[in-house]
């Protein structure tokens, strides 16, 4: 996979160039939860992706689970709120959720081929 494919979401964007995860966290809600911050995730650490898909009246969220570290949806409870406090996770609104559908296939389809 050469094609880099990225969604917006509301407290951060992904990236994905076929060996990287890059969560980059600008822009008031990100600041506000995160700080503004980039995080590069490798694809052979990450171990799960759990995808909850927006509707019109709710946020849907994309995280990604990594070894070693303990995911704050965990801790705190589930869901779009925990969510939007995970660091490995990022949140986003109906509008987008074509984009984060097609990065979560290609991430898999890059997982299952590894």
């Amino acid at each position: 996979m050469t094609e880099t494919i990225s969604a917006q979401g509301r407290n951060g964007q992904v990236t994905f160039d076929g060996k990287t995860v890059t969560i980059t966290r600008e822009g008031f809600a990100a600041r506000l939860m995160h700080g503004r911050s980039e995080k590069a995730i490798m694809l052979r650490q990450i171990t799960a992706v759990q995808f909850k898909q927006a509707t019109p009246m709710l946020l849907g969220y994309i995280q990604f689970s990594v070894p070693g570290e303990i995911s704050k949806n965990a801790i705190r409870g589930s869901g779009k709120n925990a969510a939007a406090k995970d660091e490995n996770a990022v949140i986003f609104t109906n509008n987008v959720g074509d984009d984060f559908a097609t990065l979560r296939t290609a991430i898999q389809s890059a997982l299952a081929d590894l």
